[in-house]
């Protein structure tokens, strides 16, 4: 009942919406309204050109609706949609090549397709080769040079057609029938991850696989210690499809890699551990507590202070040399000393967030580190502010309490300064001005900008 209900509802509103129209003198009105949506065109009996390319511009689709259809209309809906194709009583070669230029699956709306227009359609879209009625080799190449995976829809599909297709796009591979080596290899080559299509999965197929990508081994279901071991060269993390037993070569190979690829290690000696936290410091955590000694621990923070997270002793040793490698990992640090923060924060001014005690030396050396560190600093003494300005004049930015002393300071060092300066006295600007002519542009008090001004013209 509801369903019957819309439909008249819907049909009653078309013909209100057509009597209303068609007895609308003003051109206007209509024009207005299929501007805004193409498809009242439906309801518009005395259609004008103007009318009708003000619809099809608005929705390219309403072109079902115009009466008169001209091939400057047509183009005009084609711009919009090339959809719109459809809906074309007399296809023209201009009209149709505009369309698939657009979007080359438009070409399944084209009655009579020539070689050009299949051409046109493949080279805009490869996938387009579906709607092509009549295929040749030129069209397929075309059609897999754009989209390798196009090849799914070859009907014949020769040699040069699949290498064609798999040096676009590896994966084409698996629609490959006849896996020739150069074919194999040209996949290879592109993708790595398509040797999981290589039906027959040589040495040298698998290998050249390996050297491009060695977590490529997860495809190689019968493996030997050669691809292993190329595998793990090219990425230690490749470890962890290793089906063969682990040998301590292997797996010394496989961190010195990629430190981290201790996680997929069995035994773990303490030559091994000694590799993989040199290559890579976070490494520790696979490290058993057992095996963390001082001399490891101390390697391991060398090269990443972030791995003293996973330091199961801290000594005041492996603290400092964690601190200076990298200072934000202080948050980590279970006993903070003076030296640690103070290694901190000349790595790393950010560390200052997690320094209680901030004396002087320490904050010295966070605002050298970076002027920035005035944010941090919780009690901004006048020895601090006066040593950062030298430093950099712009931190005046980040003084709290910015004295005329100290802003004469900065401006003087640079006038461009100025801009950030909050009391802007006639004085401070004038320093400015006289270091940086430029600076006038940062005043902003009207009478102070004149006076600096004309004082500028008589120094000239």
């Amino acid at each position: 009942m509801n369903k019957k209900i819309y439909l008249v509802a819907q049909k009653l509103k078309a013909i209100l919406f057509t009597v209303f129209f068609n007895r609308a003198d003003d051109s206007k009105i209509i024009l207005a309204k299929v501007k805004s949506n193409g498809f009242a065109l439906e309801h518009i009996k005395n259609q004008t050109p103007t009318i009708c390319l003000a619809a099809v511009k608005q929705n390219g689709q309403a072109l079902q609706h115009v009466q008169m259809q001209t091939d400057d209309i047509c183009l005009m809906a084609i711009k919009g949609s090339s959809y719109a194709l459809q809906f074309v009583r007399q296809q023209t070669p201009e009209i149709c090549l505009a369309a698939v230029n657009q979007h080359g699956f438009a070409l399944r709306y084209v009655i009579n397709q020539t070689q050009q227009l299949c051409l046109a359609a493949v080279r805009q879209n490869g996938l387009a080769l579906l709607h092509v009625k009549n295929q040749n080799s030129e069209i397929c190449l075309s059609a897999v040079q754009h989209r390798g995976d196009a090849l799914r829809y070859v009907i014949k599909r020769t040699p040069i057609i699949c290498l064609a297709a798999v040096q676009q796009n590896g994966d084409s591979l698996r629609y490959v029938r006849d896996q020739s080596p150069v074919i194999c290899l040209a996949a290879i080559q592109q993708s790595s991850n398509s040797l999981r299509f290589v039906r027959s999965k040589s040495i040298a197929v698998c290998l050249a696989a390996l050297e491009k990508d060695g977590t490529a081994l997860r495809y190689i279901a019968f493996q030997t210690t050669e691809m292993c071991l190329t595998a793990v060269s090219q990425n230690g993390l490749a470890l962890q499809y290793v089906k063969l037993e682990q040998t301590e070569d292997l797996c010394l190979t496989a961190v010195k890699a990629n430190g981290l690829a201790l996680a997929f290690v069995i035994n773990k000696t303490s030559e091994i551990c000694q590799a993989s936290v040199a290559q890579n410091g976070i490494a520790l955590k696979y490290v058993l507590d057992i095996h963390q000694t001082e001399r490891l621990c101390l390697v391991a923070v060398s090269q990443n202070g972030l791995a003293l997270r996973y330091v199961v002793k801290q000594t005041p040793k492996i603290c400092l040399l964690a601190a200076a490698q990298d200072g934000t990992c202080l948050i980590d640090v279970i006993e903070l000393t003076h030296a640690n923060c103070l290694a901190a924060v000349q790595q790393n001014y950010q560390a200052l967030i997690e320094v209680a005690d901030q004396t002087l030396d320490i904050c010295q050396a966070a605002v050298r580190q970076n002027s920035l560190a005035l944010l941090l600093i919780r009690v901004q003494t006048e020895n601090i502010c006066h040593m950062a300005i030298k430093e950099d004049p712009f931190s005046i930015q980040y003084i709290h309490h910015q004295t005329t002393e100290l802003c004469l300071m900065a401006v003087k060092r640079n006038g461009a300064v100025l801009q950030h300066v909050r009391q802007q006295t006639q004085a401070i600007c004038m320093a400015a001005v006289a270091q940086t002519p430029n600076a006038l542009n940062y005043i902003r008090d009207a009478n102070v900008y004149s006076f600096c001004r004309d004082q500028m013209n008589i120094q000239r």
